[in-house]
């Protein structure tokens, strides 16, 4: 579930992955892995790429959101 709206943030946004992987500092196939639902990102990541995007945890957390 993270998997899919983070990776709904990043082609809302117009990034590559490789575009939010340089400034995470994450290799493309961990990233690729937690859009996918492979695996499962730290709550610390998490907040990371919601910093990123400008969002709230809470609000990266509802695929509803207008945002």
């Amino acid at each position: 579930m993270v998997g899919t709206k983070i990776k709904l943030l990043r082609v809302k946004n117009g990034y590559s992955v490789k575009d939010v992987c340089a400034v995470l500092g994450l290799p493309d196939r961990t990233y690729r892995a937690y859009e996918l639902g492979e695996r499962t990102p730290s709550i610390e990541l998490i907040c990371k790429i919601a910093d990123y995007y400008n969002v709230t945890v809470k609000a990266s957390d509802h695929s509803n959101d207008k945002g």
